[in-house]
């Protein structure tokens, strides 16, 4: 599943930039263009590397405004009378600074272009949501809370972009059915033994991928007697 969404991804991105290049390669010298593809980069936590594609008909040159990533090339040179899409690869390391980074990529050319480059301070857990809150002055991301009924099963949906990532339980009343998982998309079901109390009680998941930890906190609702 992940390999073939990254596939589907390559297929949709150089079909209609094929297309472009045939429509534009025409013989008007006042013709030039500068344009990345993306409309942002968007990095999880865990996430090192990602790219970019920019498309020009001119010699460019590209600087960023942040220390947190890298970029390659940053210049190219373009055969007059050509467009060409050129790939630049972004590589950081994992954001475990609790805060979104976030920066901007400047392309000095015939015409210039920019483009925003952010890592989020999450990772990319798709099931439960992520929601924001407000603590103070900054802005949190965490999961929303799951709250389950006494004897039940459930599931966690979430990618990773390192192997070696770990899912795991603080409580014995909740089992998760595996705990390593390697880089990608996985679908991970949990257990939760039989809630024999009247009082409800609280479970926490931790999904920790690349030295970045999300708690999900799960809530199992108290054992009520038919009547």
């Amino acid at each position: 599943m992940y390999k073939n969404t990254i596939i589907m991804k390559r297929l949709l991105f150089f079909v209609p930039c094929l297309a472009l290049m045939l429509a534009s390669c025409g013989n008007d010298e006042n013709f030039h263009v500068t344009r990345f593809y993306e409309t942002a980069a968007v990095m999880y936590a865990d996430q090192e590397v990602d790219s970019l594609h920019l498309q020009t008909s001119d010699n460019w040159t590209a600087q960023k405004n942040a220390d947190w990533f890298n970029m390659s090339p940053t210049s190219g040179t373009i055969p007059q009378g050509a467009v060409m899409w050129t790939r630049i690869d972004i590589t950081t390391t994992p954001n475990t600074t609790g805060k979104e980074r976030i920066g901007n990529i400047m392309v000095t050319s015939y015409e210039p272009a920019g483009i925003t480059v952010y890592q989020h301070s999450f990772l990319n857990v798709s099931w439960p949501l992520i929601g924001a809150k407000s603590v103070g002055d900054e802005i949190e991301y965490v999961c929303e809370d799951i709250v389950a009924d006494t004897v039940t099963s459930r599931q966690v949906i979430f990618t990773t972009y390192a192997d070696g990532a770990t899912l795991t339980s603080n409580s014995a009343w909740l089992t998760v059915s595996n705990e390593t998982y390697p880089a990608g998309e996985h679908t991970v079901t949990y257990s939760l033994e039989p809630n024999e109390t009247t009082e409800e009680r609280t479970a926490v998941i931790t999904l920790t991928s690349n030295g970045v930890s999300m708690p999900i906190s799960v809530t199992q609702r108290a054992y009520v007697a038919a009547e």
